[in-house]
């Protein structure tokens, strides 16, 4: 049971990389919304100090790692273990990590929309999160019919048997990779980046981390993972585990929380011009049309016509199309902005707030209210959770 006082939840994860960092801000805004837990860093650079395992006054550890040799060695000094690493499947304790399955069903289905057919996933082939992201690539994208190659990317020597192998495949193509670092390899190596993407190579990474950002030699589209979340609940678990309540048995696999849009996937690749047009205008202001006779009064074309030519292209109706350019254009807003909702609805082309909730509600599953505390980490989780 809990000693009385003060509960101590031990961290362990890489500061230095997005994920490790945001996971480390989870669980600090946890112990914000319960007072009675603290935080204690033991380590921000991932690895457990040599020589001092014995000596981590905490109740539980949230461990970046999933290597059962080293979960296995710190469980002999601390008798709960929470890992929130998804390199590997881990039994020895719980495991909170990203549902990376619903990861690469997010690239593939952003290539989809830009009009690409042919998709490459590039990625180390030994470990869980790649093959799971590379899962969720390639059924999405295999629902809608598209060709799927798969090149593997372990260490940045590699990068140009990869490259080769992507000068002999058709182009324009879809490039997902396993995560921003990977991308990174493949854009700085690149001889032109800024002729080649996104012409010839759109490109996605994972994880929306800052530093890799900065390093890459343009805006890269990148998954934004729930790493504060995964965090809060890992921190969560400890605490009810100390408390006595057995932890869970299987995995808890958090979704991500979108996409971040950036120059390497700005490009459009449909073939018929009245598409492409029409996509660009909704992208463009999709608050200036209430409805789809509105954008066919704009562009001056049939209406039966265009919605023809439309699905044809992209498999979804335009009045779908218009409504995803809302919705991602308020969850932008929702996400990096502190404008009220009766603003964001002006703004994306809503009559008032309540039509914005019941359309978000219904295109992603939650109200705006919620996306906002989700995406932002913010102690309101607990809310959720307790």
């Amino acid at each position: 049971m809990a000693k009385k006082g003060i509960m101590k939840i031990g961290v362990v994860t890489p500061a230095a990389i997005g994920l490790g960092r945001d996971i480390l801000l989870g669980v600090r805004a946890y112990c914000d919304a319960h007072p009675q837990c603290e935080l204690k860093v033991i380590s921000s650079r991932g690895d457990i100090p040599e020589g001092k395992a014995t000596k981590f006054p905490v109740d539980c550890i949230v461990y970046f790692s999933s290597d059962s040799q080293k979960i296995q060695d710190l469980l002999l000094n601390c008798p709960r273990v929470v890992s929130t690493s998804n390199q590997h499947r881990v039994t020895l304790c719980p495991q909170v990590v990203s549902d990376d399955v619903q990861v690469g069903q997010l690239a593939a289905r952003k290539f989809i929309e830009r009009g690409h057919r042919n998709l490459v996933f590039i990625g180390p082939g030994h470990l869980m999160f790649s093959q799971q992201r590379q899962e969720g690539f390639e059924a999405a994208a295999r629902e809608k019919g598209c060709e799927i190659s798969r090149l593997e990317l372990d260490d940045g020597l590699e990068v140009p048997g990869v490259l080769k192998a992507l000068s002999r495949m058709h182009k324009p193509m879809g490039l997902f990779c396993a995560s921003d670092l990977h991308a990174r390899w493949i854009m700085e190596n690149l001889q032109n980046p800024a002729k080649m993407i996104p012409a010839k190579y759109a490109m996605i990474g994972v994880d929306n981390d800052p530093l890799e950002q900065a390093l890459c030699p343009m805006g890269l589209s990148s998954v934004m993972l729930a790493g504060r979340q995964i965090g809060f609940q890992a921190a969560k678990i400890g605490r009810e585990w100390t408390e006595g309540k057995p932890p869970p048995t299987v995995p808890m696999f958090l979704a991500p929380l979108g996409i971040v849009s950036r120059q390497s996937t700005r490009t459009l690749v449909y073939e018929n011009p009245m598409v492409t047009r029409c996509i660009k205008r909704i992208e463009e202001t999709p608050e200036a049309f209430a409805d789809v006779a509105d954008l066919v009064r704009e562009l001056k074309v049939p209406r039966r016509t265009l919605e023809l030519h439309f699905e044809k292209e992209t498999g979804m109706g335009v009045g779908g199309h218009l409504r995803a350019a809302r919705i991602r254009k308020a969850s932008d807003l929702l996400g990096n902005t502190e404008l009220s909702m009766k603003e964001i609805s002006y703004l994306v082309g809503f009559s008032e707030p309540r039509m914005l909730s019941l359309v978000f509600k219904r295109e992603t599953g939650e109200t705006p209210s919620q996306f906002r505390s989700r995406v932002r980490g913010q102690s309101s989780i607990s809310d959720q959770t307790k």
